[in-house]
């Protein structure tokens, strides 16, 4: 193919140097290059194709400035059509490859490699055809790609491709009606069918055509060359090429084959498609001829034109113009044939030789600078396909004095530029059109837009649309008169906010004094315009805060002693200007003397710059003779280069009324303050002065009614005793309400079992539960979270209190202690519990009447069964301290449900270990558990396991021992860690029990002690703890306990961790245990009356076993009652530590015993002594702790 040469000489014709050539021949030349054209359009007239050249421009544009004839069958449009705009090209394409081949264009453009696509173009008519197009780009000076190519229709062939791919069921009627060329052949290589047309080419029958060889059509010359194309197809691979076959008649006919495999009828056959390309020879024949015209047009044109064929090791010349062999001085000899080694020396003929390699091998163009002979050559150099073989062609220009001139500009404008950019302003210049044509670095980073962007009018797009017509405006005027101006204006930065923008222009006048145009300088005022406002602003606000604030405000020149006072300042002190002397003396001579001292330390520390302001209240005297209380503000503005002060402003406020209200304030807060001392103190010395009395009532009713009684006097006595437990009540109920208002009633914070609540509150009302035959129910819904941390204590309270007061007013049925989720907050709750009824009820007037301090449903209530209506206020205060409130519903004879809701915190998920399945009723009769029954059960199939109770304490340890014992398990007893190490060591345990503070080893190193012995790693460990807060639970846990139970220890509690760690044992012969433990005593003694003793606490932690209860209580009299003066031993000693324990051991054994309140003393010492707080702090605590034990210990005594 010689396509190649032809789209040179368009190249030539297109870039109007063939205008030059034309003119510079003679007549006979002229007619020789007349008659090339006419020949060069008549071939391409005839070529199965379009030729052409396609322009990209930068903005996106294009057109085809040449295209031969065949555009019209191409793409129905002439050349003429297309030559500025290729629109009407790109309108026909089909709408599913537009985008495509557009995107195919930009590829080739962006890389510059050869463009070969295939595609569809749709016409007005509905008409859909395929064509194939190929060319080569190259990179124009303006910045285009410039496109060299030929485009051909493959509607055809694309048919035959499709209906090739259909199935088998549809190849005869393909391949009878097909227009092309069919031979089918058989892996023998006999043919097995042939299309009409085949018969037509090859002029034989059908008949005569099945049966025989391909070597019978194909010309000898090509035979191997066919036996090489079957190894191939018969690899999958289809094969086309060009060859020459023999008609029945022997003429030759020049074909082109294309071959691919194909299952006909089940077996592999070898379809051919064949093409006579006779037509298409001829006229690359007549190509061929017109090679030498073109060769010679090379030769005698005047710009610097050559060819070269290029090898793997080297690159000759096979035609160059006679100029390009004067440009590279070798002027008179014959170039033809030659490599570049033989032209040029060693070094430039290499990269000559890598330069031409690199251009055909990569199918790339290449544009690069040349020198020869002391002249600058621009070279373009591209591949051009002549038949089966990649060329190079290539042309020069000589661009030396170009260069010479763009070298000289470009370091002018370098030189600008650096200067421009390196300014801090924003720089423009516009041209004697106005227009805008450069803008520096800085402000295209203000604007975030391109210098192309900018360029003309653009940047005024970025001017706000209020100021456009007003610079318009000056600008115009300054350019017309050649004048400096000055703008000020919004302009949009890269942000889209806009800014205040100064903008100073200057015309350029060039040596001659010629206007050129104007050069402006920018920068952004923005922040000084919002400064300015600010401070008018602020000058504003000042001085009208000072005028209605009537504020004082001086300015004091400290080297001269001036100070300048404003109106305010001398009004206050009833002077007018003129009559205040303008001097430092002036002011002080007014000061109060007993403020005189102050106030100048003050100022002196201020002007030494000890303190960073300087502020007093003082008094100044009055023009007529009274004080007046004045704020006085001040700072220093100005210091010298010493550092010394020369200026202080202030400013100076009335604060007469303040003082005023301050003294009234301060004696009605003495006022209030003694009358709570003198409240507090009263409620504290009343609470003691009938406790005192009420104890010996209740204690001897108690012991008279164990005496031989009538009934009448049993009567008496027991109405006594129960008289003094209500009133008993009513003192508690009292100072829990004085408390809460005096707001000194706080909430703990511990993880308990929801459970171990429940059941405090059955064994607290279990006696008045029996007494009016009544039956206690409990349920928990199933989403109702176990393992919860807040305060159970206060929980119980109001529980009770309900409880209480539901057992009060009925008289048969059922009792419902009942808790729901109202919310689940994540790692919070809202629950809510209720008490139902089904007593006596109320109206909505006695409802209206709840919850009110010492008020009740109505006085009949009161005078029938009792009460102040305290408790209901003390439930409403606790319900609403723990996030929640109060509510209740009931119906007159229907009974009622009292409800309160309170917010939790879910438990630690490491210590929920507790069982909940489904729906929990638990039941509540005299003096029975259910819950504690079940654990007994269970415990029952444990066997006789053998427990280490580790315990420091002689009081836990016989309670602890006494519970286990009790439920048929062996216990050992180890007073510290060392010895539990030692009893470990030497026999083996089901499971430990383990204190956490003891003496000699704690609990947490015992612990990790046992964990490093690889055969104690399955010995469950459970912690014995006193310490509420969750993080001390959890550091158990860590340090490799199992489990732990919290002290005061709760029998439920303890039982349920047993059965969940300890294994299933081997049978033993003890009795199966029972629930008689839960039994709870009912014949009354003298420790229910001793204050501060929970004893209904105290007795459920034992089981209900009175004696063992008492037995505990006397030898915790006998062995902790000098705790208070050992922990100040300790203190004295600085021995922290064990301060800390003992006071850890009294916080739990006195919860174990029932004595809460003792047992919050205990912990509050023990948090005062970690916490580190002073000696008088820790010594307050100790006094009310030592005062509590004192009075416990003597009433344990005496019981």
């Amino acid at each position: 193919m010689m396509l190649v040469y032809l789209l040179m000489l368009v190249i030539l014709l297109m870039s109007g140097v063939a205008v030059a050539i034309y003119k510079s021949l003679n007549k006979a030349n002229k007619l020789a290059l007349q008659e090339l054209e006419e020949r060069f359009q008549k071939i391409t007239s005839r070529l199965p194709g379009v030729v052409y050249q396609y322009r990209l421009r930068p903005d996106g544009t294009s057109c085809f400035p040449y295209a031969s004839e065949a555009i019209h069958e191409i793409y129905r449009v002439s050349p003429q059509e297309v030559r500025e705009n290729a629109a009407k090209v790109f309108a026909i394409l089909h709408p599913e490859d537009h985008d495509a081949v557009k995107a195919s264009i930009f590829s080739s453009a962006r890389s510059l490699t050869p463009w070969q696509y295939e595609y569809r173009v749709k016409f007005d008519d509905g008409r859909v055809r395929w064509l194939y197009g190929n060319s080569i780009p190259q990179l124009e000076a303006d910045g285009s790609v410039l496109w060299h190519g030929f485009i051909t229709d493959i509607t055809e062939r694309k048919q035959i491709e499709e209906r090739l791919s259909q199935s088998e069921n549809h190849y005869r009627g393909i391949f009878e009606n097909s227009a092309e060329t069919l031979v089918i052949f058989g892996m023998d290589g006999r043919i097995l069918d042939a299309s009409p047309n085949a018969i037509s080419l090859y002029g034989y029958e059908r008949s005569e055509m099945i049966g025989m060889s391909a070597n019978q059509l194909i010309h000898p010359d090509h035979q191997q060359k066919a036996r090489d194309a079957i190894e191939t197809i018969m690899q999958g691979q289809r094969y086309c090429a060009e060859s020459v076959d023999i008609r029945k008649d022997g003429s030759p006919v020049p074909v082109e084959v294309c071959a691919s495999p194909f299952i006909h009828e089940g077996k592999p056959v070898i379809i051919c498609s064949i093409r006579d390309i006779t037509e298409r020879k001829r006229a690359e024949e007549s190509l061929h001829k017109s090679q030498e015209l073109l060769s010679l047009f090379i030769r005698h044109s005047p710009i610097y034109a050559f060819i070269k064929q290029v090898t793997p090791t080297e690159s000759r010349v096979i035609e160059a113009s006679d100029n390009y062999q004067q440009m590279i001085g070798v002027a008179g000899q014959d170039m033809k044939g030659k490599s570049m080694s033989e032209l040029f020396p060693s070094e430039l003929a290499e990269k000559m030789t890598a330069d031409d390699r690199a251009v055909v091998s990569n199918s790339s163009l290449l544009k690069l600078d040349e020198h020869f002979n002391g002249r600058d050559y621009s070279t373009i150099k591209f591949p051009i396909m002549v038949g089966d073989e990649t060329l190079l062609a290539g042309y020069s220009i000589d661009i030396t004095e170009r260069k010479a001139n763009e070298k000289s500009l470009q370091e002018s404008e370098s030189r600008f530029r650096s200067m421009a950019d390196c300014a801090p302003v924003l720089i423009w210049m516009a041209g004697l059109d106005k227009l805008g044509f450069f803008f520096n670095k800085v402000w295209l980073e203000f604007t975030g837009r391109t210098l192309e962007q900018e360029m003309g009018k653009g940047w005024a797009e970025g001017v706000h649309p209020d100021d456009f017509q007003y610079c318009l405006d000056i600008y115009t005027a300054s350019f017309d008169a050649r004048q400096v101006f000055s703008i000020e204006y919004r302009l949009r930065r890269f942000d889209g906010e806009y800014r205040w923008i100064l903008d100073n222009g200057v015309p350029r006048i060039d040596e001659q004094g010629t206007f050129l145009g104007y050069i402006d300088s920018c920068i952004d005022i923005t922040e000084l315009r919002q400064l300015n406002q600010k401070l008018s602003e602020s000058q504003q606000r000042l001085s009208l805060a000072l005028d209605s604030g009537e504020i004082g405000m001086w300015d004091w020149h400290i080297p001269t002693g001036r100070v300048e006072f404003n109106d305010n300042m001398c009004e206050k002190l009833g002077y007018s200007a003129e009559e205040f002397e303008p001097d430092a003396n002036t002011w002080l001579e007014k000061v109060h003397h007993d403020d005189l001292d102050s106030i100048q330390t003050s100022i002196e520390q201020h002007l030494k710059g000890e303190t960073t302001s300087f502020e007093s209240e003082y008094r100044l005297m009055h023009k007529d003779g009274h004080w007046i209380w004045l704020l006085g503000r001040g700072k220093v503005m100005e210091r010298d280069a010493d550092g010394l002060p020369l200026r202080m402003l202030g400013t100076v406020i009335d604060i007469s009324l303040r003082k005023e209200i301050e003294e009234k304030l301060q004696l009605a807060k003495d006022v209030a303050e003694e009358a709570t001392k003198v409240k507090g103190s009263f409620l504290a010395n009343m609470s003691h002065e009938i406790r005192t009395p009420m104890n010996a009532v209740i204690g001897m009713a108690h012991l008279a009614l164990q005496t031989e009684l009538t009934p009448r006097q049993r009567n008496y006595l027991e109405k006594i005793h129960l008289s003094g437990q209500h009133l008993l009540g009513i003192i508690n109920d009292i100072l829990d309400f004085s408390k809460i208002e005096a707001g000194k009633l706080s909430l703990e914070a511990v993880d308990f079992v929801l459970d171990n609540v429940f059941s405090m509150v059955a064994s607290l009302i279990a006696d008045k539960i029996k007494a009016k035959n009544l039956q206690l129910l409990f349920e928990i819904e199933p989403n109702v979270p176990h393992q919860l941390l807040g305060d159970p204590l206060r929980l119980s309270q109001v529980l009770v209190n309900y409880a209480t007061n539901a057992v009060k007013f009925s008289h048969s049925g059922d009792i419902l202690l009942k808790v729901s989720m109202v919310e689940d907050a994540g790692q919070d709750v809202l629950l809510r519990f209720s008490v139902k009824d089904q007593g006596i009820g109320m109206t909505s007037e006695q409802l209206a009447r709840l919850f009110q301090p010492f008020s009740q449903a109505d006085a009949t209530i009161t005078r029938q069964y009792g009460g102040t209506g305290l408790g209901l206020v003390i439930c409403k205060n606790l319900a609403e301290m723990m996030g929640g409130g109060v509510g209740v519903e009931s119906e007159l004879g229907k009974g009622s449900s009292f409800w309160f809701t309170v917010r939790l915190v879910k438990g630690n998920p490491r210590l929920k270990n507790l069982e909940s399945s489904g729906q929990t009723l638990y039941a509540h009769s005299p003096a029975r558990l259910l819950s504690l029954e079940k654990a007994l059960e269970r415990l029952n199939i444990l066997g006789s396991a053998r427990i280490l109770l580790v315990e420091d304490n002689d009081i836990n340890q016989e309670l602890a021992t006494e519970l286990l014992v009790g439920v048929g398990f062996e216990v050992d007893v180890a007073e510290n860690g060392r010895v539990a190490l030692d009893k470990i060591a030497s026999s083996l345990y089901d499971l430990v029990l383990m204190d956490i503070q003891m003496p000699i080893m704690d609990g947490i190193t015992t612990t990790r002690e046992i964990r490093k012995d690889s055969r104690l790693k399955d010995l469950p460990v459970v912690a014995m703890t006193a310490n509420a807060m969750a993080s001390d639970r959890e550091q158990c846990l860590l340090s490799g306990m199992n489990d732990y139970v919290a002290k005061p220890i709760i029998p439920e509690q303890l039982y349920t961790v047993l059965v969940r760690w300890i294994k299933p044992p081997r049978a033993r012969n003890s009795p199966p245990l029972t629930g008689n433990a839960t039994v709870l005593p009912t014949k009354p003694s003298m420790l229910e009356e001793i204050p501060g003793l929970d004893v209904a606490t105290g007795l459920a932690r034992v089981m209900g076993k009175r004696d063992l209860y008492l037995k505990l209580l006397r030898k915790f009299a006998l062995n902790h009652a000098d705790a208070v003066n050992k922990i100040r031993a300790c203190l004295n000693d600085q021995q922290y530590l064990e301060a800390r324990r003992i006071a850890h051991t009294l916080k739990g054994l006195s919860g174990t015993l029932g004595a809460l309140e003792l047992q919050r003393q205990a912990e509050e010492v023990e948090k005062a002594i970690k916490g580190g707080c002073t000696t008088d702090q820790i010594d307050g605590l100790l006094k009310i702790l030592s005062d509590n034990l004192d009075n416990l210990v003597a009433n344990i005594t005496g019981c």
